[in-house]
């Protein structure tokens, strides 16, 4: 009976192992996301800016 005690005090280290791999898992991939976001609207950004500059000279000569 005194061993059920043992084994839950070994696997508290186990628990807390796994717990802090799944925080690590967790940022990395939110760190991935935001930084997919912050690349996908620095590039839109980006196009936006090159097509609007070309655009506005041919927009002022037509009015």
């Amino acid at each position: 009976m005194d061993k059920k005690p043992e084994t839950s005090t070994a696997s508290e280290p186990k628990k807390q192992a796994d717990a802090k791999s799944a925080l690590v898992v967790r940022l990395i991939f939110g760190g991935v996301i935001v930084a997919l976001i912050a690349a996908m609207a620095a590039i839109s950004v980006y196009g936006e800016r090159h097509a609007g500059g070309a655009a506005a000279p041919v927009d002022a000569a037509d009015h």
